[in-house]
């Protein structure tokens, strides 16, 4: 994808990105870096987003059980009008996890375990988006974590040291989705990392 080989150069060798979509999947895809973070092919509703990484240390030690419906209306709406079923985890019983890409529990399960040992909290890198019910609150919520490298894709200006404006969206309802504009996403994230060097 477009932007990906400058991408690849700014971010550590073994990047562990945290984030709240299908974009940190796309990175590892586009750049060839291995799964080296547990949310691959996955997506959170902001509020739980932000609350996982209050304390994500430990938040990633806790135990997934699986749900039938989710505790959000729209998310019980994607469910219903999803090409697949897909499984849903509750995190520690309190963090939902949509598991958009996967086909079943076990594999669902499987999977984040596996890759959350893999994980390396010294090339952290956490992003978040603006999207899946994400308010204001929770932008500055995502600002003032302690993390060293955060990164929140926003379509407007709130003036905050994490955020990376993408112009190309102000006019649009959201942000666009990882999957379809990732290309625009890596273009201003790539400013972004060239800027801190």
């Amino acid at each position: 994808m477009k932007y990906a080989g400058d991408l690849k150069e700014y971010l550590p060798q073994s990047p562990c990105i945290i984030s709240n979509n299908c974009l940190g999947g796309f990175i590892y895809q586009d750049t060839g870096y291995s799964y080296l973070s547990p949310t691959i092919g996955l997506y959170f509703f902001f509020p739980d987003y932000i609350e996982f990484l209050s304390d994500l240390e430990n938040n990633l030690k806790l135990k997934i059980d699986f749900v039938t419906e989710s505790k959000y209306s729209v998310g019980n709406e994607r469910l219903k009008s999803a090409k697949h079923k897909y499984p849903v985890g509750l995190l520690g019983g309190k963090f939902e996890i949509h598991f958009l890409h996967y086909h079943s529990e076990e594999e669902a399960e499987k999977k984040w375990n596996r890759r959350v040992e893999r994980i390396n909290l010294a090339n952290l890198i956490v992003i978040g988006t603006e999207l899946d019910l994400c308010t204001k609150e929770d932008i500055e919520k995502f600002d003032n974590l302690s993390f060293k490298n955060k990164f929140f894709f926003t379509k407007l200006e709130h003036k905050l040291k994490s955020t990376i404006i993408v112009p190309e969206f102000y006019s649009n309802p959201k942000i666009g989705d990882p999957y379809r504009n990732g290309h625009v996403l890596y273009k201003y994230f790539v400013q972004q990392l060239n800027s801190q060097n």
